[in-house]
């Protein structure tokens, strides 16, 4: 009979980028602009670099960046047509 061992499963913990947190952040508190630059840093820096995470933050941050500029934008322009 033979004795076979408990195997213990390894994880790998990867860092989570920082910008992708900032642009995440930025883009939920309405910092359009920023959000969409530290979004597009941290995206840049998790595709060149395989071992970080944070792929879905910094996408997540660019959209809400991208839909808070647009709403700015929209609503500078009705209030400029109102006038």
């Amino acid at each position: 009979m033979s004795e076979t061992a408990a195997v213990t499963p390894q994880y790998v913990v990867r860092e989570t980028d920082g910008f992708a947190i900032a642009g995440l952040v930025l883009g939920l508190v309405g910092a359009g602009i920023l959000a969409i630059i530290f979004s597009a840093i941290g995206l840049h820096r998790c595709q060149q670099n395989k071992d970080l995470a944070g792929r879905g933050l910094a996408v997540a941050g660019l959209v809400l960046g991208i839909v808070w500029t647009l709403v700015v934008l929209v609503w500078f322009i009705v209030a400029m047509v109102n006038l």
